[in-house]
């Protein structure tokens, strides 16, 4: 049977045991198995709302795996707490077209990607914000409505795309990218340097000597291909924290098996 098809048939099994006694428990179960179907926003508010739940509430071990498993989850989401402005509209939010709701600390969460966000409010010109999430991402955006000339004024004002840049990342593909271009170089030139010694007739006539440079020069481009190459690969793998404007990039680590019990 295919993996997800049982997560699915599991996922069936929580949302029945919930609708029968919902608790902390059945919160984590369905958030869990949200997870393993790579649902990720749904998860994040499952297994946070497991947290809260005073019904049955979660042992302590089972809140520091949640915990863990929570972190990783908003890896693969991002956050956006909406400050709206004038602060006394009841606007109505739209990303891609479906209606969705602030949560509790008046922000959206939305999958890896690229979304429009779209504020509408009577007798304001609605308002549309591209978004490109790439995960971890924990910003705020500022909107401000423009009033509407018209009441009845239907046209949109598009701002400009919120992305989280990574320049460490692109900084990090070059250097592995020049570094492995000079090991191959490297060891292209220590066989040249090879050749020339097996057949230079002595070490000391201009054979040899050529010989012994291109080692040398074998040995300096290997050493800075390796460094290069190992630093762009940390680069790569670092996700740093940072902020873009008024983003920041946050990531855990680790999440734990499947494990449910009541």
């Amino acid at each position: 049977m295919d993996k997800s098809r049982r997560f699915e048939e599991a996922r069936g099994l929580f949302e029945h045991a919930h609708e029968l006694d919902p608790s902390a428990r059945t919160l984590r179960g369905l958030g869990m198995v949200e997870f393993e179907l790579r649902h990720y926003v749904r998860a994040s508010e499952l297994l946070a709302s497991s947290l809260r739940d005073q019904r049955k509430p979660l042992t302590q071990e089972q809140r520091a795996d949640v915990d863990k498993l929570l972190r990783r989850t908003r890896t693969f989401v991002a956050r956006y707490t909406l400050e709206i402005e004038p602060p006394s509209v009841e606007p109505t939010l739209e990303l891609d077209g479906a209606q969705v709701e602030l949560d509790a600390h008046a922000g959206v969460t939305t999958s890896i990607g690229e979304h429009v966000l779209t504020v509408r409010a009577p007798g304001y010109v609605a308002l549309e914000r591209r978004l490109d999430a790439t995960g971890g991402e924990l910003a705020t955006l500022h909107l401000a409505l423009v009033a509407s000339a018209h009441r009845g004024d239907r046209s949109q004002t598009v701002v400009p795309s919120l992305r989280v840049t990574h320049p460490h990342r692109r900084l990090g593909a070059v250097l592995m990218s020049v570094g492995g271009l000079a090991l191959v170089s490297g060891v292209a030139v220590g066989v040249v340097a090879l050749m020339r010694a097996n057949d230079a007739p002595t070490q000391d006539g201009p054979q040899g000597d050529q010989a012994q440079r291109l080692a040398l020069a074998s040995d300096s481009l290997v050493a800075v291909g390796a460094a290069g190459a190992l630093t762009g690969l940390v680069l790569l793998l670092w996700r740093k924290q940072e902020r873009a404007r008024s983003a920041s990039v946050v990531v855990d680590s680790l999440a734990p098996q499947l494990r449910v019990s009541f």
